[in-house]
């Protein structure tokens, strides 16, 4: 649990690209990047330390930093 799962379907170079996005995920950070570790906020998320401790005070600042809003398109 909390880690990134990539189900692709193509060649070996897309699998082995897959398999190395899931691998980093383990101990990347969803909000930074940077070093985390598996975290049990009620959902189980890598954090780093930083992270973890802001998403104790602010988990909706957290959260838009793990998942930006997406830009609206010109109508």
């Amino acid at each position: 649990y909390g880690t990134l799962r990539v189900h692709v379907y193509g060649s070996a170079r897309l699998q082995d690209l897959a398999d190395w996005c899931e691998e980093q995920s383990v101990g990347r950070c969803m909000a930074t990047g940077r070093e985390g570790r598996a975290r049990d906020t009620g959902w189980v998320l890598t954090l780093s330390d930083a992270a973890y401790a802001l998403h104790q005070r602010d988990r909706q600042t957290v959260e838009r930093m793990m998942y930006p809003p997406r830009e609206k398109a010109d109508a």
